[in-house]
């Protein structure tokens, strides 16, 4: 491979590296507050945030982030690469949704009829999805509260995780003290 490829390698697990490690200091700084709110157990939570994302570094997640969000400029020069890279990552993308229960994408089942039904996420994951909005807003410098009062109505969410989450976003008002 190249070295450009290589870089953009490095980039992305860069960006993976930080992420996490932003979710675990949304844990330390949210969590205990949180885990009182929703009834669930601090140290359960902070196994399963130290297992965050971790799909993004498997064969079937990896590269298909990679040249979508950092792609070479070979990649982004031809357009049949840049298409088939669409490809790669919504392929990425679902298999992330489908194996990541902090995504509500990954309650969402259809019905007899194929319609989809949201079904409620359990109030761990649902605390593992907040904490993950809360690490996204160190990098876009807002917080989960910001986030989910801008995005709120495009979520696909069950009426009983709307109220879990509504029980508990006024913690993250507060945003994370940059290092």
């Amino acid at each position: 491979m190249s070295e450009k490829y290589n870089q953009k390698v490095r980039e992305y697990r860069d960006y993976i590296d930080s992420h996490i490690l932003n979710v675990k200091k949304a844990y330390n700084f949210y969590g205990k507050d949180l885990c009182m709110r929703l009834h669930i157990d601090f140290v359960r939570l902070g196994d399963m945030v130290n297992a965050h994302d971790q799909s993004k570094y498997s064969a079937e997640e990896f590269e298909g982030y990679r040249c979508y969000f950092y792609p070479t400029e070979d990649e982004l020069a031809d357009p049949d690469s840049r298409a088939f890279n669409k490809k790669k990552f919504d392929a990425a993308w679902l298999h992330h949704l489908r194996n990541n229960a902090h995504h509500p994408e990954y309650w969402i089942f259809s019905d007899e009829h194929g319609d989809p039904i949201c079904h409620p996420m359990d109030p761990i994951h649902v605390a593992e999805m907040l904490l993950d909005w809360a690490g996204m807003g160190i990098v876009k410098q807002d917080t989960a509260f910001d986030y989910w009062k801008s995005s709120m109505n495009e979520k696909p969410l069950n009426r009983e995780t709307i109220a879990l989450i509504d029980s508990c976003i006024d913690i993250f008002k507060t945003p994370i003290p940059i290092e």
